[in-house]
């Protein structure tokens, strides 16, 4: 029999893998992860695109550093979750490791573009 903690734990490490790999398939492949809730809610994970304004004051306080910005146009890009419900929207960045954080860099300072 497995005890009660070993379950959670077991639970916690498959959730996590799983969101890896959403995480993953989102930086490879460009696209939106869609989860449907109860009751009208939705919730999203996807890269969101900042730039011009938004881009040169992120970067002034660290972020996107590793982006080239005149091949990409003054544009840096993040991973977000949206959760909405009726008349509400809740935005967040998802921070990533270091390596999918330079993924994203190499993937957009070689053209590629996310939507």
């Amino acid at each position: 029999m497995v005890k009660s903690e070993h379950k959670e734990y077991l639970a916690n490490m498959i959730f996590a893998d799983a969101l890896q790999m959403i995480i993953d398939d989102i930086i490879d492949n460009s696209i939106t992860f869609d989860f449907k809730l109860a009751e009208g809610k939705t919730a999203e994970i996807y890269i969101k695109e900042f730039s011009d304004e938004d881009f040169l004051k992120m970067r002034k306080n660290g972020l996107f550093k590793e982006v080239d910005y005149l091949s990409t146009n003054f544009s840096g890009y993040m991973p977000m979750f949206k959760y909405q419900k009726a008349g509400y929207t809740l935005e967040k960045p998802i921070h990533l490791d270091t390596k999918r954080k330079y993924k994203i860099a190499e993937n957009v300072n070689n053209g590629k573009s996310y939507y």
